[in-house]
């Protein structure tokens, strides 16, 4: 229960991020284009003629944005995406901006795309007060189309769902697949499980799960929930927790729907990052707020220059600032060496090449901090991008320091793991089911190998005997899944030499290389087992014998030597 709350508030915190991205970058275009208007006389100023190519210029935001609308006490003036401009003297009707002179930002009901009409097409209206002359009455926004979050709905698994709510419970938007009950417009502000949200917010919090009965859905739901900054809407992804917590959801979960869910959101930030690449020059305002509430470091540079950087980059390399980063060269953040000896110029040349061959080039580089010369690993993302008739290069690191620190304490268990059980005199195998992992001097000794040989790579099934192969499979199955060990076992093995002996094994699970593996401990018991066969062999003898002697005192002096004969001889031949 707790790792998968954990998850739906990470889910929901990486798309509040999404979201104020998207709303930051409708609303930020359209206050852009009231600041111009405004700067040339305001809305009642301008002719139509100048007023929709403007509104038209400010629809290079994502396909999430529908429409861009500035309106004052006097005009309204709406552009949208299919070229469809609105001018007129009364708002429509769906835009009710706040009364009150202090609250700056405004979310709407949803309400049908006019961009779209005779469809079932829905938008929410998002729009933010424009203070410019000292004004109170001229507002800038959009209307946002959210269908794009229902590809990351699917990732979630089946039964679940996104809800986009205002702060005051009323639904903007849902994708989901748990109820038919959920309808844009309705107000959810009486739901218990709103309203716990509701109590968190109004203590500060930003984030946060909730569990309890959802009427609407019939059954009791877990959701994770996080505040959208700047503005009053709250987004949740939830599941039901009859699903969470069946056992076969939870594998699910872990192999499928963490990464599904975690990479299409990484996918959905690369492009809204990427588009407001693309739109540098002319969308400043949305290009910085989306590239610095990135939590990896981004580098823009040209040539070799570097012309940008986000936040997470500033203090990564140590850079005091924006104008510091552009007196910079790629060989500032870089040693002279790279750790395999190469020159960092030269091999910094082979990567840019590589990028512009193919588009994209990884590779993991020592840099170095500014500030105090410090050097550190990372792994970089390049990418080369068009940006009018120039090449820029875009470049994601990603800091390796604490990945390669718990690669090192990893290898240096891994080395103290093995160099005990080197010293234990019985013998120990670690494997996966598949190939050997490793083997101790005793198991080498044990199955007939070399000291120097390596047993990595070896099938551990080749030591076990046709029958007992099946047992094997299971008892390994069986400690990987469920973490049982496996008790004592006498059985069989088959020698590299091919001779068979009699060992006791048993086995447990163990971490090795990161990852579950079975640590199996043979004893060889081959002795103790021959010892045992030769005390049974010599028990049947001694029976036989008996049985002969009792023939022999019982024989009939009338039934001839012949008789006892060859009662004599079956003693003698058992003896």
């Amino acid at each position: 229960m707790q790792t998968e709350s954990d998850r739906l508030q990470s889910v929901a915190v990486a798309l509040g991020t999404t979201t104020f991205a998207m709303l930051s970058d409708g609303v930020g275009s359209a206050v852009v284009r009231a600041n111009e208007i405004e700067s040339l006389g305001g809305l009642e100023s301008v002719s139509e003629r100048d007023l929709t190519p403007a509104l038209g210029t400010a629809l290079m935001g994502g396909e999430y944005v529908r429409s861009i609308f500035i309106a004052d006490s006097a005009r309204f003036a709406r552009g949208g995406r299919s070229g469809a401009y609105d001018v007129s003297a009364a708002r429509p009707a769906w835009f009710k901006p706040a009364v009150s002179p202090e609250t700056d930002v405004w979310v709407g009901t949803p309400v049908a795309d006019p961009d779209q009409p005779g469809t079932d097409s829905m938008v929410v209206p998002v729009a933010q007060r424009v203070r410019a002359g000292g004004r109170s009455d001229l507002w800038a926004g959009a209307l946002f189309d959210f269908r794009a979050f229902d590809s990351l709905r699917k990732q979630l698994g089946s039964p679940g769902g996104i809800l986009l709510l205002g702060s005051d419970g009323a639904l903007l938007a849902a994708m989901q697949d748990i109820s038919p009950e959920f309808v844009s417009n309705q107000s959810y502000a009486s739901s218990p499980l709103f309203q716990q949200a509701a109590r968190e917010l109004q203590n500060g919090w930003d984030r946060g799960v909730v569990r309890g009965f959802a009427p609407k859905v019939g059954a009791s739901m877990i959701f994770g929930w996080a505040r959208v900054r700047q503005f009053p809407v709250v987004i949740a992804t939830g599941r039901p927790l009859a699903a969470v917590l069946a056992p076969w959801e939870r594998r699910m979960i872990t192999t499928l729907v963490v990464t599904g869910a975690f990479s299409a959101l990484v996918l959905a930030m690369t492009l809204l990052l990427n588009h407001s690449l693309r739109a540098l020059r002319s969308r400043e305002l949305h290009y910085r707020t989306l590239f610095n509430n990135t939590s990896f470091s981004v580098l823009l540079s040209e040539g070799d220059h570097f012309i940008a950087a986000n936040d997470t980059a500033l203090r990564m390399f140590g850079i005091p600032d924006l104008e510091a980063v552009r007196e910079l060269d790629p060989e500032a953040i870089s040693p002279p060496e790279q750790p395999d000896g190469r020159p960092s110029s030269l091999a910094r040349r082979k990567y840019i090449e590589q990028a512009m061959r193919d588009g994209n080039a990884t590779f993991e580089w020592l840099h170095r901090r500014v500030d105090n010369g410090e050097a550190f690993p990372a792994e970089v993302d390049m990418n080369v991008i068009a940006q009018d008739k120039a090449l820029l290069r875009l470049s994601i690191v990603h800091d390796l320091t604490e990945a390669k620190r718990a690669e090192r304490e990893r290898r240096e268990s891994e080395g103290r793991y093995q160099a005990l059980v080197d010293a234990l005199p019985e013998a120990v195998l670690v494997h996966r089911g598949g190939e050997l992992l490793f083997g101790n001097v005793a198991a080498r000794t044990l199955i007939g190998a070399a000291p120097d040989d390596s047993l990595k790579g070896v099938p551990v099934t080749s030591f076990a005997l046709e029958p007992d192969r099946k047992l094997l499979i299971e008892r390994t199955r069986a400690i990987l899944e469920h973490g049982v060990p496996a008790e004592p076992r006498e059985t069989r093995i088959r020698r590299l030499d091919g001779t068979v002996i009699w060992v006791e094994v048993q086995g447990v699970r163990v971490q090795y290389a990161g990852a579950p593996a079975v640590q199996t401990l043979l004893r060889n018991i081959t002795a103790r087992k021959e010892q045992e066969e030769a005390e049974a062999a010599r028990v049947v003898r001694m029976q036989r014998q008996s049985e002969m002697l009792l023939r022999v005192a019982s024989h009939s002096s009338d039934a001839g030597l012949t008789g006892l004969r060859s009662a004599l001889e079956g003693i003698c031949v058992d003896s």
